[in-house]
């Protein structure tokens, strides 16, 4: 009765087409299920999850490598927008100018951030980029080095204010 099926055949056909369930398979193959049957069929089902785990697995690494290449190029890309921003950013702080100061820094962040994006550097943590104001190499840097962060930003503040006031007058 149905040991003239060729079990190799029928085993492979299962594994590699689309009907996940054994017992549907042998149905559209005409085959009843009995005993014989259902001994002969053991594991099948997970033998074809294993084997689309590993297709899946497959298919996942061939799409990264196509893929990898245009990865590369938006990474190439993002680097030199980065640096260019970067460069225009320190240009900002080199003229010395208190009202471009925070604008050419953030730029600066923005750019340091955006290269580390690039090369997957990035984490969710906070980074904080800190560049020492030009201030900081005047004889007046020794009381200011003992200041906080907080303070400090408001002493530049004050004095960015005063300059501004200076030259309004």
């Amino acid at each position: 009765m149905s040991s003239g099926f060729d079990w190799d055949n029928l085993k492979r056909k299962y594994l590699y087409g689309d009907i996940r369930s054994v017992n549907a398979f042998l149905d559209t193959e005409e085959i009843s299920v009995n005993g014989f049957v259902t001994r002969k069929t053991k594991h099948w089902r997970d033998e074809k999850e294993i084997f689309e785990q590993e297709v899946d697995k497959t298919t996942k690494a061939k799409l990264i490598e196509l893929l990898s290449d245009d990865l590369a190029d938006v990474q190439k890309r993002q680097a030199a927008i980065t640096k260019h921003m970067q460069e225009m950013a320190l240009k900002a702080l080199e003229k010395h100018q208190p009202n471009n100061f925070s604008e050419a820094l953030k730029c600066l962040q923005i750019a340091l951030h955006e290269e580390r994006e690039a090369l997957g550097l990035n984490n969710n943590q906070k980074h904080e980029v800190y560049i020492e104001p030009p201030i900081m190499r005047t004889r007046y840097a020794q009381p200011l080095k003992g200041m906080s962060n907080q303070e400090l930003a408001e002493v530049l503040q004050h004095l960015s204010d005063s300059k501004n006031d200076t030259i309004v007058n």
